[in-house]
């Protein structure tokens, strides 16, 4: 379950399976979450998951390739189900004080994806639209943060998190042209263009 996916409430999704061996079963998932002051959540779920027999587990016996027994079938065989339950904590940190003062630069498809962001009054926030451009190809981003005045009489740090190859290049131009280090700050390549999966690249 993905942290702060709702605030009082549950979600229950499911869905059916059908297999040759056994019919078919629906597959249950319940999440309850409260939410009792804002930036901590209690939750609990319960979910049963189901496994078909394969053929493997079907016609062949518990002996290696080549024994006597290797291949008695076992057409009795019921699919598995599995029964489990999760309880957390999500706990929302916001360590941005009120009196904090920079630039943030939001890379979305268009103007309508613009949304309401909560920020300090000192911080400037910065919409660039793509119009069409696929993400992870639109440069605008990386141009406007490269091109940020860093402040020299307060400690300052920078954080981005974009495709990977922006996040490569402006990772090299904070270190090599403006000499920062990871104390200074953060360039994540968290999805890489091409590549499928969670946190692909």
């Amino acid at each position: 379950m993905s942290p702060f996916t709702f605030e009082n409430g549950f979600v229950a999704p499911a869905w059916l399976e059908d297999v040759t061996i056994g019919g078919n079963r629906w597959s249950p998932r319940l999440t309850v979450g409260v939410t009792p002051v804002q930036g901590l959540q209690f939750y609990g779920t319960y979910s049963e998951g189901y496994r078909a027999p394969t053929l493997q587990d079907v016609f062949r016996g518990g002996a290696a390739h080549g024994s006597g027994n290797s291949y008695i079938p076992n057409l009795l065989l019921q699919p598995e189900v599995a029964k489990s339950w999760e309880a957390g904590v999500n706990i929302k940190y916001d360590d941005v004080p009120a009196t904090a003062r920079g630039s943030a630069f939001i890379e979305v498809a268009n103007a309508a994806e613009r949304q309401a962001v909560a920020h300090p009054e000192g911080v400037a926030v910065h919409w660039i639209h793509r119009d069409g451009v696929p993400a992870g190809e639109h440069e605008a981003l990386l141009s406007a943060v490269s091109k940020v005045e860093w402040p020299v009489d307060v400690s300052s740090f920078g954080r981005f998190a974009a495709e990977a190859e922006p996040a490569r290049k402006l990772r090299d131009h904070w270190r090599e042209t403006m000499s920062f280090g990871r104390d200074r700050t953060l360039a994540v390549g968290y999805w890489r263009r091409g590549a499928s999966g969670v946190m692909a690249g």
